[in-house]
């Protein structure tokens, strides 16, 4: 009986001395494993992964800022807002099938044709994103570039510099998601930013009888360069986020009425009695002309 129990106490030993190794084991692993940092991708605050975007033109007029024109019921040719949007579709850009077939607008001389563009960018879940643009940080690497190409002349137009034909203001504001007025002659919102990102600006649009395509490129640069003009691609290297194209019409001289209505018919393939009916329907509105909420 004393040898049994003397094999079992070296036994139980034994087994102890096993479970003690087993468990100092596992628990110099479990130290190990806790002292591996794994890294995390990184997701950087600027990187803009947008999904769909959208390019709003307002007509408007100056008040030494813009301010946008108001929509009026009723009125089917003649629209105050013209929207283009398109979406991201694994890399490929593709226009939506319902973009109006051309950004229609007038001109004149001496800042009387002026066009608001703002451009919104939205992810995959529909939310709005143009912050990412708009900090600090993004603000010294990201800049919209307004291209004319493809110009060619219509009813009796001529093709002259660009610069004569129409020229881009960028008026980016600090808060992204405010204007710089809440309402017209009413308190300020936000202010202009210095950097030049183009989520805000306006067109002056010059000479009459032109097509041509607009291109929009979004750049992101390590280091965007000083004062970068708005209608040339710059020399330093770049990664483009975005290059579209929408066709522009300048299809009438505003200040030229006598010849709006026939231009305005040719433009948009319909009567003149439905462009009639169109300023017919402004004139006769209830609505403020200054009752927009677009300040830029």
């Amino acid at each position: 009986k004393f040898n049994n129990m003397k094999s079992f106490l070296r036994t139980i030993k034994v087994v102890l001395a096993v479970v003690f190794f087993v468990f100092s084991l596992l628990a110099c692993r479990s130290q190990e494993n806790d002292d591996i940092v794994v890294p995390k991708p990184e997701q950087s605050s600027t990187e803009l992964k947008w999904s769909k975007v959208e390019f709003r033109f307002t007509e408007g007029h100056s008040h030494g800022y813009f301010h946008g024109s108001p929509e009026y019921p009723g009125v089917k040719y003649l629209k105050s807002v013209q929207k283009f949007y398109f979406e991201n579709k694994n890399g490929q850009i593709v226009p939506s099938a319902d973009n109006p077939a051309a950004l229609s607008v007038m001109s004149a001389d001496g800042g009387m044709s002026l066009y608001g563009l703002e451009i919104f960018y939205y992810n995959e879940k529909g939310e709005r994103i143009n912050s990412v643009l708009a900090s600090d940080e993004a603000a010294k690497q990201y800049q919209h570039f307004f291209l004319m190409e493809n110009i060619v002349a219509i009813s009796g137009g001529t093709v002259v510099p660009d610069n004569e034909i129409m020229t881009y203001k960028y008026r980016d504001t600090n808060p992204e998601n405010k204007y710089i007025f809440k309402s017209f002659g009413g308190q300020r919102e936000a202010k202009i930013r210095p950097e030049k990102i183009g989520l805000k600006g306006f067109f002056d649009v010059k000479k009459p009888y032109l097509n041509f395509d607009l291109r929009i490129v979004l750049a992101k640069f390590t280091q965007k360069p000083d004062n970068l003009e708005s209608d040339k691609l710059p020399s330093a290297s770049f990664d483009k986020k975005l290059d579209i194209k929408i066709p522009v019409h300048i299809y009438t001289d505003r200040i030229n009425e006598d010849s709006l209505v026939k231009d305005a018919a040719r433009e948009f393939g319909v009567s003149e009695a439905e462009i009639e009916a169109d300023i017919n329907a402004k004139l006769t509105s209830d609505v403020n002309p200054e009752s927009s909420g677009v300040f830029l």
